[in-house]
């Protein structure tokens, strides 16, 4: 009787994820440019983990969220391909990206 009460919860927490659109997991794309740019709060929410992959240019960035990156060199430059995980909120809300070159990159970030 007590597997059958687990097996009715598991169910009731999967409709609910699918019927309220609960999400687990959200995926968002940034042009990353000239200016600034940190990540959209409205896409992370709550969640305090992440990556993100840059698929197009390079970027330079920071995540004290006090620091401003350049494309003259200040932040920690990431290029194609290569990524940067977040275990903590205060690293994504802390996140800013500039372009390290006068190309525009794309980043494509999820969060959890």
């Amino acid at each position: 009787m007590k597997l059958r009460k687990w097996k009715f919860l598991f169910l009731a927490i999967i409709l609910a994820v699918c019927f309220f659109g609960i999400a687990l997991a959200v995926d968002e794309n940034i042009t990353v440019t000239d200016t600034p740019i940190g990540l959209t709060a409205a896409k992370y929410g709550n969640f305090t983990h992440g990556i993100c992959v840059v698929e197009t240019g390079s970027i330079r960035f920071t995540l004290d969220a006090v620091t401003t990156p350049t494309s003259g060199g200040v932040g920690i430059p990431l290029q194609i391909g290569e990524n940067i995980n977040f275990y903590l909120r205060d690293q994504i809300t802390g996140f800013k990206a500039v372009r390290e070159t006068s190309t525009s990159a794309k980043i494509g970030c999820s969060y959890w």
